[in-house]
């Protein structure tokens, strides 16, 4: 459950503040766009999680579920870890699932935007990405694939676009970037949930996070 000052802005975005579940899926994925944003603008010195790990009691929370003695990382601790990499290639695009004001894409048409990639490191960094739509029942859609350089302390924008179905819904725009880098580690995701044609309601597929 969040803080009682966190009541107003879980209410506005779901409407209720009272499901746990939807409550944890907001604070993952916001805080990750967020955490993406900061990173590409470059404007400030550093970011940090705040509250690790707390009493929860007051105002403050912590990234943790269950009981102290069996701690178990939440959604938005392990989304983390893609946000926070060193080098990480992120989705340029607004929120569609949250966010009441976006309206939504025409179906079949092509979909332009930016993806950035950020280097924290002193060397440059390359990679390949994978970028896919998931449709509500976690069907991947549409699929394609890049390959990206990324200079040593700085972002590079890298224009694309991608083929929208012409089925409307609720889908999630994912983006894996892997790092050549020899290591055999889970790629890392950017994520953003866009709305294709006019629909009454909109389902969205919930993609799990990689463990730390």
């Amino acid at each position: 459950m969040p803080s009682y000052l966190g009541h107003k802005f879980y209410t506005y975005y779901l409407g209720t503040f009272k499901n746990v579940h939807d409550n944890r899926e907001l604070q993952a994925y916001d805080l990750q766009w967020e955490t993406e944003l900061f990173r590409v603008h470059r404007e400030v010195a550093g970011l940090l999680c705040f509250d690790y790990l707390t009493n929860n009691y007051g105002a403050t929370g912590d990234w943790f579920i269950g009981d102290i003695k069996d701690l178990k990382p939440g959604p938005a601790l392990l989304w983390f870890r893609n946000c926070f990499a060193p080098a990480a290639v992120f989705i340029d695009l607004e929120d569609q699932r949250y966010v009441k004001s976006q309206k939504p894409h025409q179906p079949g048409s092509d979909m332009i935007f930016n993806l950035e990639g950020v280097n924290d490191y002193s060397v440059p960094v390359s990679g390949n990405i994978k970028m896919y739509l998931i449709d509500s029942a976690g069907k991947k859609v549409e699929a394609q694939s890049d390959s990206i350089t990324i200079p040593p302390f700085l972002t590079k924008t890298l224009p694309t676009s991608i083929k929208l179905p012409v089925q409307k819904g609720g889908y999630l725009l994912v983006a894996e970037f892997t790092p050549d880098n020899g290591k055999n580690n889970p790629p890392l995701i950017s994520r953003r949930y866009i709305k294709v044609g006019d629909c009454k309601t909109y389902n969205f597929f919930e993609l799990k996070p990689t463990g730390l």
